[in-house]
């Protein structure tokens, strides 16, 4: 073998953006073993190492220890390589979904900063009409005309949170509720569904749609023991521009308990379908 065709240990690690120890440690563990080890004890790598080497590191990124990456690189069988991969594929992709979920809650909790930023104080509590494009939705069922404590409604939203994070893994948060149409008029809010709002559109028997179109918004600033009045402020709007009401009501809350630690000042979301 040509010596210009070899690289040093010192040559090797630079190319590979690594260090000599890690070299040295991969080769006494025998996941990569110098090409060429002369009499005099130095060590000479080749250039479809480096391709080794960056196997190497991509499987442990992948979680792999050097104990399996050793057994990997004695497999012979096409089949048990493709096996082999065929995990690490799965573990990287479970991993990629678990980082785009802590990214999906901080770009919201970053969203909902920016948005609090803002005066917007002069339309709180005050309907208006707002154009909105179609939302895809991921939902859970909750119990229906009944008013549930803490402990059940806690029940629902870890079944909701479970499905998000372990099923489909999503992005949880912020988490909505929806009041079905035929209840808006019953002088009790039941909340029907929770649900996350999601980028596409699952084929899942738990999604659902917000539909497009007009919709009277009201943002309501205060405890949630007190949204009823926000409810009817809606309604005498509603009547008022002798609209209809074609769909149901979502909330959603647009500030959490990192932007605000009273409760008093929750801002809460409450869109209804209308024509």
């Amino acid at each position: 073998m040509n010596k210009s065709s070899l690289f040093t240990t010192g040559e090797f690690a630079k190319v590979c953006n690594t260090t000599k120890d890690t070299l040295f440690h991969y080769d006494d563990v025998g996941v990569l073993t110098p090409e060429v080890t002369h009499e005099n004890g130095y060590r000479y790598y080749t250039l479809k190492q480096i391709y080794l080497f960056n196997l190497i590191r991509t499987l442990k990124d992948c979680g792999a220890s050097l104990q399996e990456i050793k057994h990997f690189m004695s497999i012979d069988s096409p089949s048990e390589i493709k096996d082999f991969i065929g995990e690490r594929k799965l573990a990287l992709k479970e991993q990629i979904a678990t980082l785009n979920q802590a990214l999906g809650f901080l770009e919201q909790t970053d969203r909902s900063t920016d948005y609090l930023s803002e005066d917007k104080s002069y339309y709180y509590e005050t309907p208006r009409i707002v154009e909105r494009e179609e939302k895809y939705l991921i939902s859970t069922a909750a119990a229906k005309d009944i008013r549930l404590n803490s402990h059940q409604t806690a029940e629902i939203l870890r079944d909701h949170f479970s499905y998000c994070d372990s099923t489909l893994k999503i992005n949880k948060f912020p988490v909505g509720r929806i009041i079905k149409k035929n209840t808006l008029f019953s002088g009790e809010l039941f909340h029907s569904y929770v649900f996350s709002i999601t980028p596409v559109k699952y084929d899942d028997e738990r999604a659902m749609v917000k539909p497009a179109g007009r919709y009277v918004h009201l943002f309501h600033h205060g405890n949630y023991d007190t949204i009823g009045y926000s409810y009817q402020k809606i309604l005498d709007f509603i009547s008022k521009n002798h609209l209809s009401i074609i769909g149901d009501a979502y909330e959603l809350e647009a500030n959490n308990f990192m932007m605000e630690k009273d409760r008093q000042n929750q801002i809460i979301g409450i869109m209804i379908l209308v024509n």
